[in-house]
């Protein structure tokens, strides 16, 4: 006859051998296990008195119930252990690297996207901000240092560039670097040579060329743009000096000469050739946008004629002007 105990199988499951050597599983191993306990009371009683019977009954029955129980219970199903840290680890799917299609801080997510891709958005903002610090810091000095060389009828101002137009600036550069399939000079805000801006309104196109002419002078200048001598090739008849310079406290400023007339040009251009939704509901004509720009280019040439001592009369406004911008005045 096989020994009465409880096992456990191949894959970790109890079961319980009878008194005929038959396995038992679940329900089943429980009833055997009383009935194989029901026998030994029998086979107590048999061997002996019925007082030293109960004795070893009692005691084979805590014994028996005392086994038998517990791993009847564990035969029930086990609930799903709990991952370990190394196994939900596995289990999880590891976390995506920091990418430019979130919004960081003050980046719109339209931006961040378009920023370079060598660095975090993240990296760009600490990038931009201590690089805008700088110049915010500097700034005041900067507009002094070149208030001293303007006309003294003359108007002097400056600011230091805010972060969003600083981080679009570099993106827009990014884009038409890819777009030509060239490699970007600019690749962190850091790279700028704008983040500082000085605006010079002089009185006349005598009173420019001066004011530039003493800049060259006194300061180391890194690039020159002449417009007032040569058309804007994006922009018909914006007339303005742009000169690149190192201010005295190593920063790099960006510094526009012009007329007052000019001035006014420059913003009345600006609303007119950035691409906006007033712009696409005017230039609905296929006429609209070559009457904006021969506008444009008659007013800038009158401009030009007044700035430099000449009379001059305003060209008319086209109709596409007066529907949405105003005419220039």
């Amino acid at each position: 006859m096989a020994t009465k105990s409880w096992q456990v199988g191949p894959k970790g499951g109890k079961y319980y051998v009878d008194a005929h050597g038959e396995k038992k599983y679940g329900d089943d191993a429980l009833k055997s296990a009383r009935q194989d306990m029901q026998h030994s009371k029998l086979q107590a009683v048999k061997a002996g008195g019925a007082k030293d019977a109960a004795a070893r009954v009692a005691t084979m029955s805590k014994l028996t119930q005392a086994k038998a129980m517990p791993k009847v219970a564990q035969l029930e199903p086990k609930p799903k252990p709990t991952l370990g840290a190394v196994e939900q680890a596995k289990a999880e799917p590891a976390p995506k690297p920091p990418s430019n299609e979130k919004a960081v801080g003050a980046i719109a997510p339209e931006t961040a996207r378009r920023l370079p891709k060598g660095k975090t958005p993240e990296e760009h903002v600490t990038i931009a901000r201590d690089f805008l610090a700088g110049h915010k810091k500097d700034l005041d000095a900067n507009v002094e240092a070149i208030r001293k060389l303007a006309p003294e009828n003359g108007k002097t101002k400056g600011r230091a560039k805010e972060l969003e137009s600083a981080l679009e600036k570099v993106a827009k550069k990014h884009e038409a670097a890819n777009a030509k399939g060239a490699e970007t000079k600019y690749k962190t805000v850091a790279d700028l040579q704008d983040g500082t801006g000085i605006r010079v309104i002089a009185h006349s196109i005598d009173d420019v060329k001066a004011t530039v002419d003493r800049i060259k002078a006194t300061h180391k200048v890194l690039e020159e743009e002449d417009f007032i001598s040569k058309a804007h090739p994006t922009s018909p008849g914006y007339r303005s000096h742009h000169l690149i310079v190192q201010m005295p406290g190593g920063k790099i400023a960006e510094v526009q000469v012009r007329t007052e007339n000019q001035n006014t040009f420059a913003d009345w251009a600006h609303q007119v050739y950035k691409p906006s939704p007033v712009q696409d509901l005017v230039l609905t004509s296929p006429n609209a946008k070559k009457n904006l720009e021969e506008y444009s280019r008659q007013m800038a040439e009158h401009f030009y004629s007044l700035d430099s001592g000449k009379k001059s009369t305003p060209p008319p406004c086209p109709q596409e002007a007066k529907r949405a911008f105003g005419c220039i005045s």
